[in-house]
């Protein structure tokens, strides 16, 4: 059986779960958002199966009554629904239009993406930690066909990094079962096909917020990072993390914007996605949006609805750990918290001596101190920064600080928010533009 038609079965899936809970959207969107969804479920069930066999069934059964009488009282409650689903009047009322640039804009984005794909196609896995922890733990549920509870303890949930979540593994596992073998360009494969879904929605949120050439500046800023490129065929988790917590993020902005709750739900189940993938995300991103929400909706059912998004799709996942005895983290508690100064030195040269990010940190910080009323980074800028000043409080107060010292992995926790402040600083821009036209050389702000 081909691949493509599980691909098929999971956007179904997904999109069924927005036609269920009356979130409308434009056939691509749908599409790319029922694919991210749908994937995401699958797994879950993948892993409800695999440590409950068939009282897995009946925990399905449940999510799903609990998804869809959510929904319908989400639909319920939703006064702006009707007014705001339709409408794509951006914040910001000018355009720049320039033809030529929107084309060599789309035009660069296709090498990037082009290039990715002939990495996926023609190139193994290449690095170490793709191999070892994602891979492996991907082929031995490929092979074996279980979580490997009833192997030797060393194959428990495919070997290494068994604390990791298993989103990654376990859809890179059964795309190549639906294909008969093991294949690495659907092992690999998996993250280009998340980003162009990534893109799609990105592009159609930005339109809405500042225009075509804002949605096509985000766009262009998040794909041509040479990070994200190496990573589009790297097979690791970051990349991943990336694409559901800005779209969490965007979620959450459309539910400020909106008061559509089903998109703050939607926002927390995106939150949920990215936790599937690593455990980043519930220490360092959670809390953040956590916050945002007490902050802008001061009470409780905003943020009832978005933390029953989070928690509602992990829970077996955290009973299954807290039964088993696995963490978030393999160090023990009391050596995880470390003050380290120094890192405070350090950050300057992971930040603007590295080229795997190109412009995105020079352009962000004077944009800083640029003050605007503008409306489409009014939430998007504090939350991009918000969730950068989490990532480098984990090397400057954790033990972490010896990876920010020998420059392993500091730069792959740096793009879990790359995008998401590629989105924010284009939305920056654009309020900066539509406050002072003047500044706007090379077109027409068109009102």
């Amino acid at each position: 059986m081909s691949p493509w038609l599980g691909l098929i079965a999971m956007t179904a899936l997904g999109y069924g779960v927005l036609r269920l809970i009356g979130l409308k959207m434009e056939p691509l969107e749908s599409a790319a958002l029922g694919w991210l969804i749908g994937s995401v479920l699958v797994t879950f069930s993948l892993f409800w199966w695999g440590w409950l066999g068939g009282w897995s069934i009946a925990l399905a059964l449940a999510m799903g009554i609990f998804f869809w009488a959510g929904g319908r009282f989400l639909k319920s409650s939703s006064p702006l629904e009707s007014a705001s689903e339709g409408s794509d009047a951006p914040y910001y009322n000018g355009s720049l239009q320039s033809k030529g640039f929107m084309a060599l804009v789309w035009i660069l984005i296709a090498f990037q993406l082009v290039y990715a794909l002939g990495c996926v196609l023609w190139l193994p896995t290449q690095y170490w930690d793709s191999f070892h922890f994602w891979h492996l733990r991907a082929r031995y549920f490929f092979v074996e066909g279980t979580l490997g509870f009833g192997d030797e303890a060393a194959w428990t949930l495919g070997g290494e990094k068994i604390h990791y979540p298993l989103h990654l593994p376990l859809l890179k596992a059964l795309l190549c079962r639906i294909a008969g073998e093991w294949k690495d360009p659907w092992a690999l494969g998996v993250d280009l096909i998340n980003f162009i879904s990534f893109i799609a929605l990105v592009y159609r949120f930005m339109k809405r917020a500042c225009g075509r050439s804002g949605a096509a500046i985000a766009v262009y800023l998040t794909a041509s990072l040479p990070l994200v490129g190496i990573h589009l065929s790297a097979g690791l988790g970051d990349l991943t993390v990336a694409v559901f917590l800005a779209l969490s993020v965007l979620f959450w902005e459309r539910w400020r914007v909106r008061e559509d709750e089903k998109s703050l739900a939607l926002s927390g189940f995106m939150m949920a996605a990215a936790a599937w993938s690593k455990n980043d995300p519930l220490a360092l991103y959670l809390p953040v949006l956590f916050l945002a929400t007490i902050f802008w909706a001061r009470a409780a059912r905003p943020l009832a609805i978005f933390s029953i998004g989070v928690f509602l799709p992990l829970s077996p996942w955290f009973i299954f750990k807290a039964g088993t005895g696995l963490g978030l983290n393999p160090n023990p508690a009391d050596r995880i918290l470390e003050f380290h100064p120094e890192a405070f030195a350090m950050f300057p040269a992971e930040f603007f001596s590295f080229s795997g990010f190109g412009m995105l940190w020079i352009l962000a910080v004077p944009l800083i101190f640029w003050r605007t009323s503008g409306e489409a980074s009014k939430s998007l800028w504090p939350l991009a920064w918000g969730c950068l000043a989490m990532v480098l409080a984990v090397y400057a107060f954790t033990v972490n600080f010896e990876f920010l010292a020998n420059s392993m992995t500091v730069q792959r926790s740096l793009l879990q928010v790359a995008p998401l402040m590629a989105i924010a600083l284009a939305a920056r821009a654009m309020d900066v533009l539509g406050s002072r036209p003047e500044l706007i050389a090379f077109g027409e702000l068109k009102k």
